[in-house]
């Protein structure tokens, strides 16, 4: 009996250091999604693989009202559908959700085609202040705590996707662009107040690429760095993500975050009586 008491206030101890977060209707067993590359003319899309998992997680939350709009549905509807829309070419997955829900133009060094001009704004009713976001480092939220905005994010209702750039230990950029990945839950530290583990979706998991890697989702280690300089700018506390290889090497960090809200571009609750 002493035995299972022991046993179980270390399972407790441990669940207390790190709390898990997860977006709505998400877990470990499913929930996520994770739109891979074909490598035929969408090596570069990363930006619009994250927004597909998106949007295919923004649509099960609510599969009446997406219905009605006559959009694809489904994942690999969705990402076919942002294939065929945006030449393969570096991106934003921000603003790819934005033409989606809204119709709002992407930047053209976006390259969306001509056909696929007028063809967005597919959310049901008019983007509200928070229902799409953006947060780029240092400042982030504009608190400049990295750990705290994630663990928020997922717990106040979001879906999320990190753009991820590759840092020496003096801060400069080891390649020119980033990466985009899909975020789906997180363990964080109470005590220390810091991320300790990332459960992600990757868009490069391609027979042929990464062959070490895994498909759908899989968990990144993370480690506080107190001093990250982005660009070799201010420091600020950043986190490095580990246990891949590709992206996932030493001091690759988060410096962009986008978040869709689970009743992003949804009509009004009816008022009660």
């Amino acid at each position: 009996m002493v035995a299972r008491i022991i046993v179980f206030l270390l399972l407790a101890a441990q669940m207390a250091f790190a709390a898990p977060y997860w977006s709505p209707g998400v877990s470990a067993e499913g929930g996520w999604h994770d739109a891979d590359k074909s490598l035929e003319n969408d090596g570069d899309l990363c930006w619009a693989s994250t927004a597909a998992n998106m949007v295919a997680w923004w649509q099960d939350r609510h599969p009446q009202e997406t219905a009605a709009s006559g959009a694809p549905r489904g994942l690999e509807a969705v990402w076919a559908a942002f294939r065929s829309a945006f030449q393969d070419s570096l991106g934003s997955t921000f603003h790819c959700l934005r033409w989606w829900m809204d119709g709002t133009l992407p930047p053209p060094q976006m390259k969306l085609t001509e056909a696929a001009k007028g063809w967005g704004r597919h959310a049901p009713a008019p983007l509200r202040e928070g229902d799409l976001l953006m947060y780029k480092a240092p400042a982030f939220d504009g608190s400049g705590n990295l750990s705290a905005t994630l663990r928020d994010l997922l717990s106040k209702g979001y879906c999320v996707a990190l753009g991820l750039r590759q840092y020496d230990e003096a801060g400069h950029e080891l390649l020119s662009g980033g990466h985009m990945v899909s975020l789906w839950g997180l363990e964080y530290d109470e005590a220390s107040g810091t991320v300790t583990r990332l459960y992600l979706t990757d868009s490069d998991d391609v027979v042929g690429t990464w062959p070490q890697h895994q498909k759908g989702l899989f968990a990144a280690d993370c480690t506080p760095v107190p001093d990250l300089r982005y660009s070799g700018g201010t420091p600020f506390p950043g986190l490095t993500l580990a246990n891949r290889l590709g992206w996932f090497r030493p001091r690759t960090t988060i410096t962009t975050i986008v978040a869709l809200h689970a009743d992003a571009g949804m009509p009004p609750a009816p008022a009660k009586n």
